[in-house]
């Protein structure tokens, strides 16, 4: 009885073992960065991220509105800016390595805020992995509109392997 036990417990320890031998795939990899600073002081802070850990990809884009303040002295892109519906956009791209350049694998559309926020995450979660098993990155787009001009850029995320 002990015997059965003990091959129990072993192969719960080696299962434990193996399902901790990749703990890259549930970690989620990303890259911020201030993308647009202006003149008047607003800015627009993006974040690429990808994820493999569901097996097919996990690609997002974030978009931040952000203002400076004078307290006492000035600080640059510290104070939220609220924007009011469709003032944020943003869309991720996936891209896949194949061997020698970076190839697109998928799109999507802008969205945009449908609410007063300064903050916008989009991000797509593709059943399958669309373009096969292989080394992925996201490249982010996200804009803010101020003074009736869109203002960002785009930001890549670093790769990961996808099976």
């Amino acid at each position: 009885m002990h015997t059965r036990y003990g091959l129990i417990a072993i192969a719960i320890g080696v299962g434990l073992l193996l399902g901790a031998a990749h703990p890259a795939y549930a970690t989620r990899l990303s890259t911020k960065d201030m993308v647009y600073r202006s003149a008047d002081l607003n800015c627009t802070e993006l974040q690429s991220t990808i994820d493999g850990g569901t097996g097919s990809g996990y690609f997002e884009s974030k978009v931040w509105s952000w203002q400076a303040i004078y307290f006492p002295v000035l600080l640059p892109c510290t104070q939220a800016l609220y924007r009011p519906p469709g003032h944020i956009i943003g869309k991720p791209h996936g891209w896949k390595w194949d061997g020698s350049q970076w190839s697109l694998c998928f799109t999507t559309d802008y969205l945009s805020n449908s609410q007063d926020v300064y903050i916008l995450t989009v991000y797509t979660q593709p059943d399958h992995v669309l373009c096969g098993d292989g080394w992925y990155s996201t490249q982010s787009y996200g804009y803010v509109w101020v003074n009736n001009q869109w203002y960002g850029g785009a930001l890549w995320s670093p790769s990961r392997w996808i099976p």
